[in-house]
């Protein structure tokens, strides 16, 4: 059963055709008063207007409000705010919402966890798109037929008259509505009320694409994929700022990412979200570059790419923020950290010797080993899934093959033969094939598969070759691959691996709609849906 997860926490942003309709006109001199004094010093806060009378012409140019766990009661007077397009008030007292009744502009409203009973006040918002009325006091959900562009609504933890359960809720659901709702049963289970069409979100992924409408807004996407059949992309961050190199915790219950106020990419803090885009906790104060965010196996602590004084170094902090460390702090370039399947050593790459080499140290940046000490360029190293092996690419011999060697350095042996250069090498969740790209003679790249030895490389046939490859990735269950191309754009794509491995002209199933954009390995990483 499809476990739907509405993405509706903090939303303060503006998008293309939200609020289109003409603002409201009124006298802009007209004093405003609110019953609640909560209310007016979330406002006041807003408008950095500790005191003196509020205008109406004040009121009519703030068109989102955040007033989130204010213990507000009483919306009377927040009508004068009549040009909200985005409005959040979870973690409140209300309990009577007429107040927004005539609020036209209204485009998201987070109304989670209060005491909201009625939604007949809003029947009329006919630009309301997404609705969080999670852990209310709602019985009856007929007043969302009213609501045409509504596209996305939180209704779990309502208790849900019995028309609402049998009837409404599937009937929103036939007009195209994302519905969200579970409750507790008697006997301790969970009831979602989820269609039992057979359908099931096997795995999940995160990427950045440019926001329609929006020159230079990146956000967080997450996609649901069902056998070979993708879900609609929702988007987490829909609030100011540009979002990049999104890393799903091991569970996949969270995210870890870099929100930017501006385009400029990975230049922010380091914030943390869950998989549905609630609860975002900003984790580093210093506004910084950082890049290539990776999970332990156990979810406690995240390695990452930070760059600092001229250089990117190798950092680790524990998964709330506290306990960042920089683990090799040198002059010369250290990237792309892997943790070893058992967390006690991570593998990284470094010229600190004059070229790129593959060293291995423990957790605490202690033990440091180079691991191939060569003149060539060794990089991109992978644990093989039992923490064993690793695999690498180099140019030893004056072009890019994939090497493997055991986790001690000895017994390294070329798996490729050095008639193309190939790179990025990725196992298979099992161990048994890896999967990398190799450059062809018209200057693109294609993707194979071969035995962990290096024996059967097998091309993915079937696939427009006009254009590049990039990063593959395998699913959990190692029965798809994942992995983008560009020629105008980026795009994602889906591949079964046994159509690969038997020869069949398989083609690559596009995951993406018509929307810009920008991908990073990190984006790329599969889970299994976690019921809830």
């Amino acid at each position: 059963m499809y476990r739907s997860c509405m993405v509706l926490g903090i939303l303060l942003a503006a998008w293309s055709g939200c609020g289109d309709s003409e603002k409201n006109p009124a006298d802009s001199g007209a004093v405003v008063e609110f019953a609640d004094a909560n209310l007016e010093g979330v406002v006041r806060e807003h408008l950095e207007k500790s005191a003196g009378a509020l205008s109406r012409g004040e009121l009519l140019a703030v068109t989102h409000l955040n007033a989130r766990g204010r213990e507000i009661a009483d919306l009377s007077g927040i009508e004068q705010l009549a040009n909200l397009e985005l409005l959040e008030l979870a973690d409140n007292q209300i309990r009577d919402i007429a107040a927004l009744a005539g609020m036209a502009r209204l485009c998201t409203l987070d109304l989670a966890n209060n005491q909201v009973e009625s939604l007949r006040p809003l029947s009329e918002l006919s630009q309301l798109r997404d609705l969080d009325l999670g852990n209310n006091a709602v019985r009856d959900i007929g007043p969302l037929f009213g609501l045409g562009a509504l596209q996305r609504v939180e209704l779990s933890g309502n208790p849900l008259d019995e028309n609402s359960l049998n009837t409404l809720l599937e009937a929103l659901r036939e007009k195209g509505i994302e519905i969200a709702f579970h409750h507790e049963l008697d006997d301790g289970s969970v009831d979602d009320h989820e269609p039992d069409d057979g359908s099931i979100y096997d795995f999940k992924i995160a990427y950045v694409a440019r926001s329609p409408g929006a020159e230079q807004k990146n956000d967080i996407y997450r996609l649901g994929i069902t056998g070979t059949q993708a879900g609609d992309p929702v988007n987490l961050t829909r609030d100011p700022g540009s979002y990049f190199f999104p890393s799903w915790s091991p569970d996949g219950q969270k995210i870890v990412f870099v929100q930017s106020e501006s385009e400029k990419q990975s230049y922010g803090p380091i914030y943390i979200m869950d998989a549905d885009g609630r609860q975002r906790v900003q984790l580093t104060e210093e506004l910084g570059r950082y890049i290539y965010f990776k999970w332990s196996p156990d979810g406690r602590r995240i390695a990452f790419q930070k760059y600092h004084g001229g250089d990117w170094d190798i950092c680790v902090m524990d998964a709330d923020g506290s306990n960042l460390d920089n683990l090799t702090d040198h002059p010369e370039r250290d990237e792309s950290p892997m943790w070893s399947p058992d967390g006690t050593r991570i593998l990284f790459s470094s010229n600190r010797n004059g070229n790129s080499d593959i060293y291995a140290m423990d957790v605490d940046g202690s033990n440091l080993v180079n691991l191939t000490d060569h003149p060539g360029i060794d990089g991109l190293p992978r644990w093989s899934p039992d923490g064993t092996r690793i695999a690498f690419s180099s140019n030893r011999n004056d072009i890019y093959d994939i090497y493997v060697m055991d986790a001690d350095r000895s017994n390294l042996v070329s798996l490729t033969d050095g008639s193309a250069p190939v790179i990025t090498p990725v196992w298979s969740p099992d161990g048994k094939y890896i999967a990398y790209i190799r450059a062809e003679p018209d200057r693109t790249e294609s993707i194979y598969i071969m035995d962990a030895d290096g024996t059967h490389p097998t091309k993915v046939k079937g696939l427009d070759f006009s254009n590049w490859k990039f990063d593959p990735v395998w699913s959990p269950d190692g029965t798809h691959i994942l992995f983008l191309s560009f020629s105008d754009r980026f795009n994602l794509h889906l591949v079964r691996v046994d159509g690969i491995l038997s020869g069949l002209e398989e083609d690559a199933i596009h995951l993406i709609p018509d929307q810009e954009g920008i991908f990073d390995q990190e984006s790329l990483r599969w889970f299994s849906v976690v019921s809830w």
